[in-house]
């Protein structure tokens, strides 16, 4: 099942791009751009997928006490850039505890593009699978929907100097998923949920040290 699994000269484990696989079907094999580092394929919905093995440890926050805690991390990576942190979460992948973010970003010359990733880390290395959802046609068509149905329903409104919002209002919430399929939130979301659902990791490269993280929510 996973032929190019490595061994080092004493026999342990050495894990590799290829100790990682999930279900491909419908989804087209775009090759290795950088041999040994990642994969790329696009979704059946076209939609980008890579997926990278890092051989150094993870550049994570070391024993996070929380989700919070991990959240405020990639919060960060987003400095001022425009980009908003959608969710952050510890799941189970392939038998490993692993992070599931979504960040939705800014795209030139409007509109935004969600950037889902599973990353699965280990204490010495980690595999990151990413996919990169743009909007396309009408942008903003899902905010503005929920926001005129919102003000119909006279739902409070809070103001903060010049600035406005309506408590509780996240065009990005899941619930909104079914209603807005083609939103890339919902497209990102349904690319991890298959490969997170998917995800098969080399019984050998389980076994090796792992990195910790936040138990995930009763």
């Amino acid at each position: 099942m996973f032929g190019r699994f490595k061994r080092d000269g004493r026999g342990a484990a050495k894990p590799s791009l290829h100790s990682v696989r999930f279900d491909t079907t419908g989804y087209d094999f775009r090759g290795e751009p950088q041999p040994g580092e990642v994969q790329v394929w696009y979704t059946p919905e076209g939609d980008g997928l890579g997926v990278y093995y890092f051989p150094v440890p993870p550049d994570l926050p070391a024993n996070a006490c929380s989700v919070e805690e991990l959240a405020g991390f990639y919060q960060r990576l987003l400095g001022n850039s425009g980009g908003k942190l959608v969710e952050t979460e510890v799941v189970i992948a392939g038998g490993c505890p692993a992070i599931r973010t979504i960040l939705s970003v800014p795209q030139q010359p409007h509109g935004r593009t969600c950037l889902g990733s599973l990353t699965v880390p280990f204490r010495d290395f980690s595999f990151v699978l990413k996919c990169q959802c743009a909007e396309h046609g009408v942008t903003g068509l899902k905010a503005a929907v929920l926001f005129d149905r919102s003000r119909a329903a006279n739902e409070p409104i809070q103001f903060e100097g010049e600035r406005f919002h309506i408590p509780g209002f996240d065009p990005d919430d899941p619930k909104h998923d079914t209603e807005f399929p083609d939103d890339p939130v919902a497209r990102a979301r349904r690319v991890l949920d298959h490969v997170a659902g998917s995800l098969v990791v080399a019984a050998e490269v389980r076994e090796l040290p792992g990195f910790a993280l936040p138990q995930r929510p009763a």
